[in-house]
């Protein structure tokens, strides 16, 4: 609706070029309508630009908490694969020790089969054995030799009977304790996997937040920058009327000076380009120049001050008329040294560089207008 306002305004005020002298009054009063309408976008566009500066504290808060908790969710996932290969260890532990069990056991049941058989055997033939060790025997020494033998046989089986028996049991031991530490580790590993799960969690959170915000962010930037395109075609207007009031020369310059002496470095050129802060392409209707805080900014051609103020997303700006339809802009300045209706001349220094509205360091964006409309600044310096 504020745009249709304006257009059709502009339009009203395009109609009343052509009407006679004697409408002079009314051509006025359109005029004072334009700087009214003119004051109350640039009050919209301070108020959205506001806005959008919140919404910028907004997405740099939570771009950074995204960044946080991906490094710790990063973090605990590191955890989490140490605790899966403790895990693993531990489990092929406990394998290790139920074979080596099962082996044991193998052999004790082996040893108690071979010790059963014996005595078994001892005991069905225990007459013929001592017999053999009676008959056998060449004295009683012998005897008792013999007899001795018998028995250090059976103390020998015992013997490894009960050691097999007590490596049997430090095994199960063994096995115990592993079984332990490995469901401890499976424990932790239940525990880290919930606390990657609710960081997770939370980073997704933040993570829609941050798109919310910054779709909230596109919608303001193309809001401020509709308000700025109304803004400067209800200013061209002005400037056109204001350079038929005041009588300057009708002739255009043909070249121009540099406006910010001693720097020369040119950090975007005037056409198509990514805009630093929105990230979209947008058409860049100046020459980006970049020189230290403070530097001198001069006028590029004799003139007369159209504007001076605040001018949207261009920040503390200056508009000077040439003739002929000409005039160059000035903005992200940090100080303005003229005022309004005031003429100056070419080369006389009317700011000083700066980085007000939407700027990402110390510069000015010079701009060349031909009634009203941006053409290329080349043209005038080569």
């Amino acid at each position: 609706m504020k745009r249709l306002i304006a257009s059709l305004t502009i339009l009203i005020v395009a109609f009343t070029f052509l009407l006679p002298s004697h409408v002079g009054k009314a051509y006025a009063d359109q005029l004072d309508d334009l700087r009214r309408k003119q004051e109350q976008i640039r009050e919209e566009m301070e108020e959205t630009r506001k806005e959008l500066q919140e919404e910028k504290k907004k997405e740099q808060s939570l771009s950074e908490q995204v960044r946080e908790l991906a490094e710790q969710v990063a973090a605990v996932q590191h955890q989490l694969e140490i605790v899966e290969r403790r895990l693993l260890s531990a489990e092929q532990k406990v394998k290790q020790a139920e074979k080596d069990l099962d082996i044991i056991k193998q052999e004790l049941e082996q040893k108690l089969e071979t010790f059963k058989e014996r005595l078994v055997d001892i005991y069905r033939n225990r007459d013929v054995k001592i017999i053999e060790v009676l008959t056998n025997s060449t004295s009683f020494t012998d005897f008792l030799v013999r007899v001795e033998m018998f028995k250090k046989i059976a103390d020998h089986d015992m013997k490894m009977l009960e050691e097999i028996k007590q490596k049997k049991k430090e095994q199960e031991i063994k096995k115990k304790k592993l079984e332990q530490k490995r469901d401890e580790v499976a424990a932790l590993k239940k525990e880290t996997e919930a606390k990657k799960k609710e960081l997770q969690k939370r980073k997704n959170a933040q993570q829609e937040m941050l798109l919310a915000v910054r779709q909230q962010k596109e919608l303001l930037a193309r809001a401020l920058e509709e308000k700025e395109e109304d803004r400067k075609k209800i200013a061209a207007m002005i400037r056109k009327m204001e350079l038929e009031q005041k009588g300057l020369s009708s002739r255009a310059p043909t070249r121009l000076t540099w406006p910010t002496p001693g720097y020369s470095r040119v950090t975007s050129d005037y056409g198509w380009r990514i805009h630093p802060i929105l990230k979209t392409r947008r058409w860049h209707s100046g020459i980006d120049i970049a020189a230290p805080w403070g530097s001198k900014v001069v006028a590029a051609a004799d003139g007369k001050v159209a504007f001076t103020g605040w001018y949207g997303a261009y920040g503390n700006a200056i508009i000077v008329m040439h003739g002929g339809g000409i005039s160059t802009m000035y903005p992200h300045l940090s100080k303005i040294l003229v005022k309004e209706g005031e003429f100056v001349s070419r080369g006389q220094e009317i700011g000083k560089v700066g980085s007000t509205g939407l700027s990402t360091g110390p510069h000015i964006h010079f701009e060349v207008m031909k009634n009203g409309e941006d053409i290329n600044p080349w043209k005038f310096f080569r």
